[in-house]
């Protein structure tokens, strides 16, 4: 892509994207820190708030970092983990819409709540809120004043 694209990119769709699938757990994977350099080689400023953390983030997942001003990401279908979502929920100050459906990985949604103010479509159709204690799913639609469309479809029986 274009340098120029990085910057302008608003709406970016990954839907049955696998981050995870060529990267095997191994402890060295498991304890390594993350690399953020690739993100200046596209955009002039990257965001100040991320941070190393000692979870794996895939480099074709460190990607889409580059897009600083994404209005609108699917993620649907994908094997993205609860540690990337924060870690896109954090990065992109001007998210508003949100599709995670189907994404079986995802276990914690506690970023959701933490942007709760910005959302204004989100799509969590398939997850599994079963697996959430606190905050609940309900604890976190509360907070969300903006939203304008939500889908909480579930077609798994839990």
């Amino acid at each position: 892509l274009h340098p120029s694209t990085c910057e302008r990119l608003k709406i970016l769709k990954l839907s049955h994207f696998k981050f995870f699938a060529a990267y095997p757990m191994t402890t060295t994977r498991k304890n390594s820190h993350v690399d953020m350099s690739p993100l200046t080689k596209c955009s002039s400023q990257a965001p100040s708030n991320m941070s190393a953390s000692s979870q794996f983030i895939p480099p074709n997942f460190r990607l889409i970092l580059k897009f600083a001003r994404l209005t609108s990401l699917n993620l649907s279908h994908t094997d993205i983990k609860n540690h990337c979502l924060d870690l896109l929920v954090e990065s992109f100050v001007q998210l508003e819409s949100l599709d995670i459906s189907s994404c079986r990985s995802l276990t914690s949604f506690h970023a959701l709540l933490k942007s709760a103010l910005k959302w204004k479509h989100l799509n969590l159709y398939n997850c599994t809120f079963h697996f959430q204690r606190s905050p609940t799913i309900y604890e976190i639609l509360l907070q969300c004043e903006n939203l304008e469309s939500l889908d909480l479809s579930n077609d798994h029986p839990n």
